[in-house]
């Protein structure tokens, strides 16, 4: 292959690579379809990372690779391994006990996939500039283990000592979140004839009219595929570029002695870059042992690099045109040569066993051992595309039911629904309610409660009883706690009384605290037991997330807000994207109701993109309904509600959950508030204390100003009783709050005023939102008591208070209340004479027209008269609405 020289048509690329090779830029992501020129962008980092004296780590993703845990941050980490003894105790143990380099019975905590991204961050992010640069191509096929650490790394790039590069296909590569992404399209026409003339001179014009026809700007096509074109043959063809790149490869693999071909094979299946590894499967297919040398002509190729024991295809569509042409014997035979090699590596021996077996109980049962394995090593996706095939592979019925009902428990914990309906279709149904427990889950957002007959749900709870008895208890209360939203009493009490029993029975499973917490009276109970809990070393991140869930149903807002955001990190690190979600969209809410507007909106757009990516429709409801809120109390929202009702209408009939109606309704209220509609905003509220839902004192405090506001105390009288005894019961500091802004804003005259003292100064609201909307409250009472100084300071103060949190409606309510408190505009006083701005000033301190007249040595009626035509200018209608201060005099 020739020489490509400049990359053309990719200036921009190159100067945003060349930044971050600089240390000037966060990590980049290079999205494109094959051959686009993605490898080569890569090559031109590695060289000017080179250049500037930056080591590389550097790995490519092998879809072979795609079942072994950290096979691909295993191969990335490898040049930096030598600082492992230097990382804290539990992050060097669980980084070597997930690399496979020693083996850790120490228990779950010390080999989360959490403690194995923050050991990687702190072998790479050592301080100091020139740090290395990691390139990672093909992230597509990363192994989802390894790919959750290089998220975690990318996104925390660029503030720290080291850079990231990544690649990935466009239409099947993952997502980054919070990551600069770079789209990488065609090259123009003049760029494409370009290229073509430069690689290859003197084409046949037919051969050059035809290559540039089928490259479509495709630069790897541009080069590769001329030299396969027959200047005899017309027209496009109908199979894919891919395939046309995959095909020029193989050609030049099929070039090659039979000796160099068969290494080249086994490289190609072997899961992981060893050359050792290829030259002792070698012996074992060729029948003697090669040698180094006999890879010769395969580097001379250009087909295969070698770096030291690493060996690397030239490009990732070698190695899957080397798989692709090779047939069905030879491929058998690579990997029963490899798994014999790999006879002291589990994982990786028993996959390559799986592909020479058609049907093998032992291979099936050696698949489960190592996916158990991968579990405790906090790699459940892993795990279950090794489970998937031991499924396909076993021998026994029974055996490959339970294969399959674990593989859809780990389906439900990733998100991944369509693996979970091909597993969950292969689990037996002799256990009655067992295939119906997993569907329950699998599909929260298609269950309609309202189909369950009273017998139905005897029978089922009875089912799930039986299966904590047996020892699954957190499976139990998982179910029920799915069930217990439920709007039907004879579905609910059955599912809350037996979720009781479960959590006496096993106080250890943080999920059934998250069903409990639905009981307001509990709410005390359930926030003490999560702080024992959370107190463990031990807690694994989804149990973190359950009880840190728990405390917010119970009030416990500011405990989420402070937990939840490590907690959502922990669980993308370990690859549980689905629990992510979860943990984002409780995150919301506790930005939300805590008053940070910014923070709300922010999480909330993310939860929803990582709700929809992981197919939890059911999950998207909370982060829109956040968002819905959030849009009206916005000035000018038109519709506030356009995101919701595309969400709602996505979901099948009658699983809309009472707590999703009673968020809406949350959403609903604060709206009509915010836009002055105060009597439909206290019949939203009042009819969510009616149906007794506990979500309804997460918006007492607007329940409370909206029925001030339509003089319909008497109504909320009962209830503020409760919130008094609920505060008492719970301590919950959200709880005060709500009760603290009621009382201040429904207290007499004179008490009002200590009572918002307190809530804006002496004991604060948590919620900057709350407290600008007292002091706006408060103002507008004293400017109608005529106590218009203190007004015009508690107004200026809700002004502040509002400016620090975004736009809302009530902006100018506060701009409205000022101007009629006497609050000067800049430059309105300059409008003024010399003298009448004296005669204002005085006034505005409270001084007589008699006394304004003997200090100013003028006359009573002159007074009058400045006073007369400075009220005009000003816009203002009394002296006590004119300023104070000695700022203006």
């Amino acid at each position: 292959m020739a020489p490509t020289g400049d990359l053309l048509g990719r200036a921009d690329v190159l100067g945003r690579l060349e930044r971050l090779v600089a240390g000037d830029g966060p990590a980049v992501v290079l999205v494109g379809e094959p051959g686009i020129g993605k490898t080569s962008l890569l090559g031109r980092v590695v060289r000017l990372a080179g250049d500037r004296g930056r080591p590389v780590l550097r790995v490519t993703g092998s879809e072979s690779e795609t079942a072994l845990p950290y096979a691909a941050l295993h191969e990335l980490l490898s040049p930096v391994l030598d600082g492992v003894d230097a990382l804290p105790a539990p992050q060097r143990s669980a980084l070597l006990a997930a690399l496979g380099l020693v083996s850790d019975a120490a228990g779950d905590a010390a080999r989360t996939a959490f403690l194995v991204s923050v050991a990687s961050l702190a072998l790479l992010g050592v301080p100091g500039a020139g740090g290395p640069v990691v390139v990672v191509d093909d992230a597509q096929w990363l192994d989802p283990d390894s790919l959750a650490v290089v998220r975690f790394l990318a996104r925390r790039a660029g503030t720290s000592a080291f850079d990231v590069v990544v690649a990935v296909r466009a239409g099947v590569g993952p997502t980054f979140e919070d990551v600069d992404e770079l789209v990488l399209g065609a090259l123009g026409s003049a760029a494409s004839a370009t290229l073509l003339d430069r690689v290859h001179p003197g084409l046949d014009p037919a051969v050059r009219t035809r290559a540039l026809d089928l490259a479509q700007g495709n630069p790897l096509a541009l080069v590769e595929l001329p030299d396969t074109l027959d200047p005899a043959v017309a027209g496009r063809g109908s199979i894919t570029l891919t395939r046309r790149l995959e095909r020029a490869f193989a050609r030049q693999v099929e070039v090659l002695p039979p000796i160099p071909a068969a290494l080249v094979l086994l490289i190609a299946a072997n899961t992981g870059g060893s050359v050792t590894e290829a030259l002792r499967a070698g012996a074992e297919v060729l029948g003697r042992p090669p040698g180094l040398d006999d890879l010769h002509p395969a580097v001379a190729s250009d087909i295969v690099d070698l770096e030291g024991d690493r060996v690397r295809f030239r490009h990732p569509l070698v190695r899957s045109a080397v798989l692709r042409q090779a047939g069905a014997p030879a491929l058998r035979a690579a990997h029963g040569a490899l798994a014999h090699v790999l006879a002291d590596d589990p994982e990786r021996r028993a996959w390559h066993r799986s592909e020479v077996v058609v049907a093998d109980e032992r291979v099936a049962a050696e698949l489960e051992t190592v996916a158990e394995a991968a579990v405790a090593r906090g790699a459940p996706q892993v795990a279950l595309v090794l489970l998937e095939r031991a499924v396909d592979r076993g021998e026994d019925p029974e055996a490959a039911s339970r294969r399959a009902a674990r593989a859809t428990e780990l389906a439900i914990e990733v998100g991944d629904r369509d693996t979970g309906d091909r597993m969950l279709a292969k689990v037996s149904t002799d256990v009655v309610g067992w295939t119906e427990s997993l569907h329950l889950l699998l599909h929260q957002d298609d269950w309609a409660p309202d189909a369950w007959s009273p017998q139905r749900v005897a029978d089922f709870v009875a089912t799930v009883r039986r299966a904590a008895e047996h020892g699954r208890a957190g499976f139990a209360l998982r179910v029920l706690h799915r069930l217990s939203f439920s709007p039907w009493p004879h579905v609910r009490d059955p599912v809350l009384a037996a979720a009781r029993d479960i959590v006496a029975a096993h106080p250890d499973e943080p999920v059934g605290l998250q069903t409990v917490a639905q009981d307001p009276d509990l709410a005390g109970v359930v926030v003490a037991t999560v702080a024992r809990a959370l107190a463990r070393d031990d807690l694994e991140p989804e149990s973190r997330r359950v009880l840190v869930t728990a405390a917010t149903r119970a009030f416990d807002f500011a405990l989420g807000a402070a937990e939840l955001p490590a907690v959502a990190d922990a669980l993308l690190a370990e690859g549980r994207r689905a629990a992510a979600a979860q943990a984002l969209v409780s995150l919301a809410w506790c930005h939300l109701l805590l008053g940070r507007f910014a923070e709300a909106e922010g999480t909330a757009d993310r939860a929803e993109a990582l709700a929809r990516e992981t197919h939890q429709y059911f999950w998207t409801l909370g982060p829109v309904i956040v968002l819905a809120w959030l849009d009206g109390v916005r000035p000018d929202p038109g519709d506030p509600h356009p995101r919701l009702h595309r969400v709602l209408a996505e979901l099948p009939a009658g699983s809309l959950t009472p707590f999703h109606r009673a968020m809406f309704g949350l959403a609903r209220g604060a709206s009509d508030l915010a836009a002055g509609r105060v009597g439909e905003a206290a019949d939203v509220m009042g009819e969510l204390l009616d149906v007794d839902s506990h979500v309804a004192w997460w918006g007492f405090a607007d329940h409370a100003e909206a029925c001030l506001r339509s003089d319909r105390l008497d109504e909320l009288a009962p209830h503020l009783a409760t919130l008094e005894g609920l505060v008492t019961t719970t301590s919950s500091p959200f709880l005060a709050d709500q009760l603290a802004y009621a009382r201040a804003l429904l207290a007499d005259d004179v008490p009002a005023d200590a009572a918002v003292e307190r809530a804006l100064h002496t004991a604060p609201l948590a919620s900057p939102f709350l407290r600008a909307r007292l002091a706006l409250a408060h103002g507008i009472r004293l400017r109608r008591a005529r106590r218009v100084r203190d007004a015009r300071r508690l107004l200026e103060h809700a002004r502040e208070l509002f400016a620090g949190i975004g736009r809302t409606r009530w902006d100018a309510v506060v701009d409205r209340e000022l101007d009629a408190a006497g609050r000067r505009r800049d430059g309105e006083l300059d409008t003024l004479t010399a003298q009448e701005r004296q005669v204002v000033v005085l006034a505005g301190r409270g001084l007589s027209n008699r006394r304004i007249a003997d200090h100013l040595l003028i006359s009573p009626r002159t007074v009058s008269t400045h006073l007369h035509r400075a009220f005009r200018k000003l816009g203002v209608t009394h002296r006590r609405e004119l300023l104070a201060d000695g700022r203006d005099g």
